[in-house]
Parts: structure tokens; C-alpha cells; sequence
């Protein structure tokens, strides 16, 4: 699969963070007037009652600067998912450039690398609450590149339409936020299984 460009979201998809992201979510709900959500309400917002989901907007805009700020500073607990590090090695050594898309602090994630000693292309930004397809535009107009030059890879259902919308294609990969939900309808390029399905349709 050839490709100017490859973009890779961070969260579910490179890393497990699902146990900092709730402890750090638990301890600012705790000391909030929200305690009625929990760290499970953020992981699908989309499906939540209409007030419980505008709760969740409110908390994240109000909380969003102190939890990335908390979570830079977690930084060195956050792991790499099984099997995702060799394979960004791999694309390292084979002089396969890729950047990030994340609603985490960017220099949070350049960080992380560092620590782990991965090189990356470029890390760009996107709003957590709106999704990816504004982001995804941004990478291709600041590129200059023609969408269909654009590969992107993430675990989550709702970025296979922002990625339609931008004439991306996507690779699903099975494990992560939405590991359990069915794809079958969803508008994708492939899914893989596990890590090393990956890096050979990343290398084919």
C-alpha cells in the first residue's frame, strides 16, 4: 500500500491509556460538581441521553486544559499497546515517515516518543468533543497532498465517516476503544486483527 502520508490516532489505537486517562478522569470528577458521570460516560459520548451527554461537554470544556496538564504529567505511564512498538520500529528502520492525530497535548506525545526513542513525522491536534474530520482537512491543506495520498489508522467507528468525508482511507484496527463494536458497514480500506497484519499491509 502506497502512501504520501500516514496518519495514526494515538489513544486505543498506539497506546493503552484507558487506566491513566480514568484515574486522572475519576480524581477531577471527584473534586467537580459533576459527580454524577463517570470515566466510562467520556468513552462514547454520541450514544449518552441528551443530558447526561451535555454534562460531559460542559465538564470537558471546564477540565479540558487541567486534565491534559495532568496527563503530560503521567506521561511515563502510559504504554504502548501489545505488539505496536516493534512495528513502529520497523517502519523507523525502513524510513517510513508517520504523523499523529490526537486531542491530547501535543507536546505531551513528543514527549512520549522521545521516551521511547520512535521517531515521528509531526503530531497535529484535533477538538476531542467534535472529532477528526476538521483535523483531518487541516493535515491535507497544510500538506498540500491530494486526500487519496492519505492513509489513515485508528480504532475508532466514528473516525471511518470523518475520514469518507475527507476522501481518506482508513485501516480499522481491532483492538482498542472499539474493539468489540461491529464494522461491517463501515466505509474503511481494511481491518486488522493485531499489530503484524498491520505492518504488512503498511509494507506490501
Amino acid at each position: 500500500m502506497k502512501y504520501e502520508h500516514i496518519i495514526f490516532d494515538f489513544n486505543g489505537t498506539l497506546v493503552d491509556s484507558v487506566e491513566v486517562i480514568n484515574n486522572i478522569l475519576g480524581g477531577l470528577i471527584t473534586r467537580s460538581r459533576f459527580k454524577s458521570l463517570t470515566p466510562k460516560d467520556f468513552e462514547k459520548v454520541g450514544r449518552l441521553p441528551f443530558f447526561k451527554r451535555l454534562k460531559v461537554i460542559i465538564f470537558s470544556l471546564k477540565y479540558q486544559r487541567k486534565f491534559l496538564k495532568l496527563l503530560a504529567e503521567n506521561v511515563s505511564l502510559i504504554k504502548f499497546a501489545s505488539g505496536v512498538k516493534p512495528v513502529l520500529a520497523s517502519l523507523n528502520q525502513k524510513n517510513i515517515p508517520f504523523s499523529i492525530l490526537s486531542a491530547n497535548d501535543k507536546d505531551m506525545i513528543i514527549e512520549f516518543f522521545g521516551l521511547h526513542r520512535i521517531s515521528i513525522d509531526s503530531v497535529y491536534r484535533s477538538q476531542r468533543l467534535l472529532g477528526k474530520k476538521n483535523a483531518i482537512k487541516k493535515f491535507i491543506k497544510q500538506r498540500r497532498c491530494a486526500p487519496n495520498g492519505v492513509l489513515y489508522i485508528s480504532d475508532e467507528v466514528r473516525d471511518a465517516a470523518a475520514c469518507a468525508r475527507c476522501g481518506v482511507d482508513m485501516i480499522f484496527v481491532k483492538w482498542g476503544i472499539d474493539a468489540n463494536e461491529d464494522i461491517s458497514g463501515l466505509n474503511i480500506k481494511a481491518a486488522v486483527g493485531n499489530p503484524e497484519e498491520l505492518f504488512a499491509l503498511l509494507t506490501a
